[in-house]
C-alpha cells in the first residue's frame, strides 16, 4: 500500500509535465485607428486553406481536406454565428461575404494540409489577404486557422482585419485556444472557436 501512494505524487508530477499552451494572443498593429473609425465592417469567415494538422491519427491529408475541414467550418458556424460575431464587433452596420474566401481551401494541393516544416508569419497573414478574390470597400475580417496540434492541445489561428479596397492588414492578433472535447470534430472545433471568443473577450475592445 506504501508503494502504491509513494507513487502517486509521481503520477501527478508527470501529469503536470505534459505540455499544455493556454489561451493567449499576439497583437499586429498597423493602422488600428482606421479599424476603430470604421463604423461597418464586411465579415468573411474562416479560411482554412493555410491551415496545418499535427496529429498523429490524421495521416491522410486529403481525408483532412474532404471530411475534417467541413467538419470544422460547420463547428465553428454553430458555436459562433455570423449573427454572434455581429453582436460581437458592434458596428452600426454589418454584412457577411462568406462565399468569397471560405471555399478556397479547395482549391489547395491535397498535401499540403499535413505539413510540419509549414509555419505561418505575419508576412504570410499579409500575402494570404492580399491574394483573397474580392472587392469592395470598408474593413474586412477574417479569421485564419494556421496549427491545429494534438501534442500541446493547441489551436492557433490569425484574427485579422483589413481594408477591402486595398487588401492591407491593417491589424491582426495571433490567437491560440484550447483543444478539447469528444471526436476530432469537437476536439479541435473548441480550440477554434476560443481564438475568435477570446480575442473579442480579451483585445478587441483595445480597436473597438
Amino acid at each position: 500500500m506504501k508503494k502504491v501512494i509513494a507513487i502517486l505524487p509521481l503520477i501527478f508530477i508527470s501529469l503536470l509535465a505534459i505540455p499544455q499552451e493556454k489561451k493567449s494572443g499576439i497583437e499586429y498593429k498597423f493602422d488600428v485607428e482606421r479599424v476603430k473609425n470604421s463604423d461597418s465592417v464586411t465579415y468573411f469567415g474562416w479560411d482554412f486553406s493555410q491551415v496545418r494538422i499535427l496529429d498523429s491519427k490524421v495521416t491522410d491529408s486529403r481525408s483532412a481536406k474532404i471530411e475534417l475541414i467541413p467538419a470544422w467550418l460547420e463547428y465553428a458556424h454553430q458555436k459562433v454565428s455570423d449573427d454572434k460575431v455581429r453582436k460581437l464587433l458592434s458596428r452600426n452596420y454589418f454584412q457577411s461575404e462568406l462565399s468569397k474566401v471560405e471555399p478556397l481551401f479547395k482549391s489547395v494541393a491535397d498535401n499540403n494540409f499535413i505539413d510540419e516544416s509549414a509555419t505561418l508569419t505575419i508576412d504570410s497573414i499579409k500575402s494570404i489577404v492580399a491574394a483573397y478574390p474580392i472587392t469592395g470597400n470598408g474593413i474586412g475580417l477574417v479569421f485564419i486557422p494556421d496549427l491545429l496540434q494534438k501534442y500541446n492541445r493547441s489551436v492557433t489561428a490569425y484574427i485579422t482585419f483589413f481594408d477591402i479596397a486595398t487588401e492591407e492588414v491593417l491589424y491582426c492578433c495571433y490567437m491560440r485556444g484550447l483543444a478539447g472535447g469528444k471526436g476530432i470534430k469537437q476536439y479541435y472545433g473548441e480550440g477554434l472557436i476560443e481564438c475568435p471568443l477570446y480575442f473579442f473577450k480579451k483585445y478587441y475592445l483595445h480597436i473597438r
